[in-house]
């Protein structure tokens, strides 16, 4: 039998700790009521705006009296569409819904983490789950979010052009992305080596 004393959290980290858990309640309640919004107006029948991220895109600038112009890269820019069709619509509800549920399941892993440290327990099976979980949750929604809010451009650009431009590339930082994943990757290894530590130190005891 092990008799390894369980660590236990000063009053000034339980007091964090519990601050950090109602925080993440306020944040899910608060994108719900946004994701709400956000999906009435998508519903109504007043225009809608779209943020559009272009891959390769340049627009004249004019300047002076002589009207000359000079191109200008547009990296990204809004297009309000009078008259959203369901190509529109569509990927703008899934990417609201994706967006809430991957904050609530995020959030719902941190909150079991925090509860499992208010109880003395740093380094356990479960608690590597729900870092490995939150971290896969994060990679896969964020390239889903992505994915949808490319297919809204694309859908907004087809009918402010009458068709004539259509297209925007699926565009993410490899860099960046990569190395969330590593940093997402080294904290889930932090957890399943320490959660094997502890079981051998508690073996010796």
């Amino acid at each position: 039998m092990s008799t390894t004393t369980p660590y236990r959290p000063s009053r000034g980290d339980r007091w964090a700790l519990i601050a950090f858990v109602a925080a993440g309640i306020a944040l899910v309640v608060a994108t719900v009521v946004f994701g709400v919004r956000q999906v009435l107006s998508l519903l109504g029948s007043g225009p809608i705006t779209v943020p559009v991220t272009f891959g390769d895109f340049e627009a004249p600038l004019a300047y002076g009296e002589a009207d000359a112009s000079l191109a200008v890269a547009v990296d990204t820019g809004t297009i309000t569409v009078t008259e959203p069709t369901a190509a529109l619509v569509a990927p703008g509800i899934l990417g609201v819904i994706v967006t809430v549920i991957l904050t609530a399941a995020v959030v719902a892993c941190l909150v079991g983490l925090s509860i499992s440290l208010l109880r003395g327990t740093i380094f356990s099976k479960r608690n590597s789950r729900l870092v490995t979980t939150a971290g896969i949750t994060v990679m896969i929604g964020v390239a889903l979010q992505k994915v949808l809010e490319v297919m809204q451009s694309n859908a907004a650009l087809h009918l402010a052009t009458g068709g004539e431009y259509d297209s925007v590339a699926v565009f993410v930082a490899p860099g960046s992305y990569l190395i969330a994943a590593f940093a997402i990757a080294m904290f889930c290894t932090v957890f399943v080596i320490g959660e094997r530590m502890q079981h051998d130190a508690e073996g010796l005891v």
